[in-house]
């Protein structure tokens, strides 16, 4: 994937999350939104959960080729190089997220008569607890994928020096050692220990960080661009019918086997040929390429702000619902507006930011 085609996935992966947070529970609003078919919306917002696995897969995409850069002379370099760029851009979104946090939140202190707990603040500050914005778990599990790549990455490295080939396996088994040796100290001295366990899968996500090492692995083998040369070779015609039986088929064995808003057990299957089918029929629209692209550029901004936006201007938006004829809005009217809103805000945001980078850094 081209920078252009990451930030289209992105995109697309942002307005699906949008619409996922908005109609997750659409009867709540039914009050004074029209759906005509809830079950039908209901569906796309359990659909649109796949946004987790886009952003997860388009980040193992992309970070593969941002370490492969760096130097693999030895396993200590890899390492340290590696550990220290991840560091640098966790620190970059904390920075962003600290931005929206301190605003908003000051916001509802000044103007909304909100109480400030430090415990309650210091937790949603270092991104530990969400209890402020639910949407913003996903920090932690970047988070994570940061600390996981240099040693996925190292994993896949080949050494010419039989020594760091050593010292790459020793790694690993220590690591490995270090797990066992937990699960057994959990399992003697804990009363309760797959409650624990659970917990511990239950905040590791481990189906999201799956997608993420497909995606470094489809990067690092360059899976898309040998699939594309060799159904190009049998004519485009060919690429396009693949392209769109692999969207399809995503997209129907999702719908199929999702029960409920939070499945995502498949998609490390599933995601890679959704982007894959999804970029080369793409790339026959310039246009919706591009509006796409742009949404991807603000996902970050779009990602921490929209949730704030939505509750603060919903009360405005249900007020001009109930003058319109009926007093209903339209459900898809009422994205548009919230999405128009937030991605004003997220502009804003990123205007702010790149001044402040610019006069700081």
């Amino acid at each position: 994937m081209t920078k252009k085609q990451s930030q289209i996935i992105q995109g697309i992966a942002i307005l699906l999350m949008v619409y996922h947070h908005f109609f997750l529970n659409p009867e709540q609003l039914s009050s004074w939104v029209s759906y005509g078919n809830m079950e039908f919306v209901r569906h796309f917002a359990w659909f649109g959960k796949v946004c987790v696995g886009l952003f997860c897969f388009v980040s193992g995409y992309g970070l593969f080729h941002t370490i492969s850069r760096l130097s693999h002379g030895n396993v200590t370099h890899l390492l340290k190089n590696g550990y220290h760029d991840m560091l640098l851009r966790i620190l970059r979104l904390y920075c962003k997220f600290w931005c929206v946090l301190i605003v908003f939140k000051g916001l509802d202190v000044l103007f909304f008569g909100a109480r400030l707990s430090f415990p309650e603040f210091l937790g949603n500050f270092t991104g530990i607890r969400v209890t402020y914005n639910g949407t913003w778990w996903f920090l932690m599990q970047y988070v994570e994928m940061l600390l996981v790549l240099p040693l996925l990455d190292l994993l896949f490295t080949r050494f010419d020096s039989s020594r760091d080939q050593k010292k790459k396996h020793i790694t690993f088994a220590i690591l490995a050692a270090a797990v066992m040796c937990v699960v057994i100290l959990l399992f003697l001295f804990s009363s309760q220990p797959l409650t624990v366990l659970g917990a511990v899968k239950a905040q590791l996500r481990p189906a999201f960080l799956a997608v993420f090492v497909v995606g470094y692995v489809i990067a690092r083998f360059d899976v898309f661009s040998y699939l594309t040369q060799r159904l190009l070779s049998k004519g485009k015609g060919c690429l396009l019918a693949v392209s769109t039986l692999g969207l399809a088929c995503s997209i129907a064995i999702r719908v199929f086997l999702t029960k409920d808003a939070s499945f995502a057990a498949l998609d490390f299957l599933l995601v890679p040929l959704f982007c894959f089918g999804i970029l080369q029929l793409l790339s026959c629209c310039s246009f919706l390429s591009g509006l796409l692209a742009w949404f991807g550029q603000i996902s970050v901004w779009l990602w921490l702000l929209h949730i704030c936006v939505y509750a603060d201007t919903l009360p405005l938006l249900k007020g001009l619902a109930l003058l319109l004829p009926g007093g209903h809005l339209p459900s898809f009217l009422l994205y548009l507006a919230e999405l128009a809103i937030s991605s004003l805000c997220s502009l804003f945001f990123a205007l702010v930011f790149r001044f402040l980078k610019k006069i700081t850094w």
